[in-house]
Order: C-alpha cells, then structure tokens, then sequence
C-alpha cells in the first residue's frame, strides 16, 4: 500500500477542523452511503484549486540572464490564472501558412495583451489547467522577450510532445505558422502595442576560414552544451557551397525530434565556422539561395533546457543574418541544409 504524504494528512486534518457542525445529517449520511455523490460535492469544494496565484516578482524557473540573454519585455499580469481564463489567439492566419524573421518579431510584439514566462511555467507545473483542445497547438507566451548574444528574440512556449507538455524557447526569427497560438487572458480584446522593435546586435565574424580558430558566436558562454562540430573543408568555395532539402514538399513543415533525427541523420553538411566565415562574406553565397534559411547542422549545440540548436543563415531585410535554431521548434520545405558539393 502506497505510503500516504503528510501534506495530504495535514491537508485533511485542516479540512475537518473546519467543517462546520451544523452539517445537515441526512446530507451527511447520503454522501456516506454514495462515495460517487462525496467526492462529486468534494471536487466543487476545491474547485478553487484550478486557480493560481502568480507572483510577479519570483524568479523564473528558466532564467536565461545566466545564459547572459537580455530580459527586453515581461507581462505577470494577470495575477490570477485559471483554466477558465487560460485562452489562445492566432498569430498567422491560414492563409499564411508560414512567416519567418523580423516579420513574425514584429507581430508577436505588436499583440495584446499576452501571458508571460511566469504563466508558462506555472501552466507547466499544473498542465491540467490547460485546456484540452489546446494540445494540437504550440502555445507561444509572447509577453516575455529574450534576446540572446546574437541578436535574436526569443519568447518562451509550451509544446505538445509525446504526450506531454515541454517547456521551450523559441526563436521567433526562425518562423511560426498557423499552429502557433499566443497564449492569452480570456476576457481582454486585443489591441495594438506601442512598443518598437529592438534592432538585432551585429555579430563580429573572421576574416578568413580556419577551422581551429574559436567560435565567433561561442555558444558555451551561455552554458551550452557542443554535441558536434564539422569543420572540413578548409577550403569552399562559390563553386562548391551546396544545398540539399531536409524536407521534401510532401512534408510542408515537421516539428519535435523528427527534425532532430533527420538533420542528424543526414551527410555531408557544413558547420558553424563555415556559417560564420559566410556570414562574413555573403557574397560567396549563390543569389539562388536568397529565398531559404541555410542549416549549417555540422555543428550542433543543446541548451539548459535540452532543446537541440543550430547556426543558420537567413535572409531578411536584403541582408544575410545569424541566428540559432531550435530544431525541435520545426523546419519546412524552405530550410536547406548547407553542403558541401
């Protein structure tokens, strides 16, 4: 027999010091002779416990300043939460099945009112509190912004996997489509945000390729964890820079550990120092490129919080941009892994 914790006993001794006498004794007795009818009155009793209290001056359970990201927003109202009052709002319609870069930036930030990092990780700790119809979407809690040392925006989600929900960071840089819902408090309509974007931090880059040189964008910094690193070839090319598709178009956009598996499945690739000696200079890249985010999955990085990253190229605003993708956030037909030909 399970041993029963004390704060359960505690719990029940409170409960029975505090009935009150007057208990009508047929009630009492037909709940006695119907446990069904007892715990049915007992569960409307506490039906209070499926609301929260946020404290807005807690500390994040997923502080990412140790990573040494900027905090730039952070919303801990309301400060009660609810499964009554736990909503989801479109970010992409249906007809735009998928955005990326600064576009997605400035519509989260531009939507109110949103939840923020407190709400996630309190929904987190009490995922009951979610509702059920919720679990087909990427919950996006827009009203916390990091950015990290590479000039990308980062707001915290709850992803659907295996079942359960997990706690992730997603680059908004890297894309979002119409299964990402912002998470937000029922009641309130939305309206435009005065807030304006923060312009990305330029990330220095070497001169020339050598692949024993130290990471530009060194991600151990941030306490990141280097799984792989692909430094070969040492010399590239225009000629000899490549691009291969991680998903077909039957597959119009993959999340979870399938992305992981396929990219680290696949060979040969390039890696981060390539990424960054290209990042340098873009005009090694070929003009047909222009319309994909290239993967440079030789080299791989895992967070605090096991989400799997790697360096891409992306073109936004008619320039190329650095940024780190979370895998397990998702990819489609338009990401390329970069190869060497």
């Amino acid at each position: 027999m399970p041993e029963t914790p004390d704060w359960f006993m505690e719990f029940v001794g409170a409960v029975v010091a505090r009935l009150p006498r007057d208990i009508d004794e047929a009630a009492a007795r037909r709940w006695v002779g119907s446990p069904d009818q007892l715990e049915e009155a007992l569960a409307g009793a506490l039906i209070v416990a499926a609301v929260g209290a946020i404290d807005s001056n807690a500390p994040f359970a997923n502080d990412k300043t140790a990573e040494g990201f900027e905090l730039l927003e952070d919303v801990s109202e309301p400060a009660l939460l609810g499964s009554e009052n736990v909503g989801e709002m479109q970010i992409f319609g249906d007809d735009e099945p998928f955005a990326v870069g600064d576009d997605v930036v400035d519509r989260v930030r531009a939507m109110s009112p949103k939840l923020g990092q407190r709400h996630c990780e309190y929904l987190l700790a009490h995922p009951e509190m979610i509702p059920e119809e919720y679990n087909r979407y990427t919950l996006v809690f827009g009203g916390t912004l990091w950015r990290d040392g590479a000039g990308n925006h980062l707001v915290p989600c709850l992803h659907r996997s295996r079942g359960e929900w997990t706690i992730i960071f997603g680059i908004m840089e890297m894309g979002m489509d119409s299964t990402d819902r912002m998470a937000v408090p029922v009641g309130e309509a939305p309206t435009a945000a005065t807030a304006a974007p923060e312009a990305p931090v330029a990330a220095a880059a070497p001169d020339t390729y050598n692949p024993n040189a130290p990471f530009v964008n060194d991600k151990t910094t941030e306490g990141f964890e280097l799984l792989e690193d692909v430094t070969d070839p040492v010399e590239f090319s225009t000629e000899t820079i490549g691009e291969t598709q991680v998903f077909g178009d039957d597959e119009p956009f993959m999340v979870g550990d399938d992305v992981v598996d396929r990219v680290r499945a696949m060979s040969p690739k390039l890696g981060q120092r390539h990424c960054e000696f290209l990042h340098a200079h873009p005009d090694m890249i070929p003009e047909e490129y222009n319309r994909y985010t290239l993967v440079f999955a030789g080299t791989l990085w895992r967070d605090q919080a096991g989400n799997h990253l790697v360096p891409c190229l992306h073109r936004s605003q008619g320039e190329w941009k650095l940024i780190f993708g979370i895998l397990e956030m998702g990819m489609d037909n338009t990401d390329r892994m970069a190869t060497p030909l």
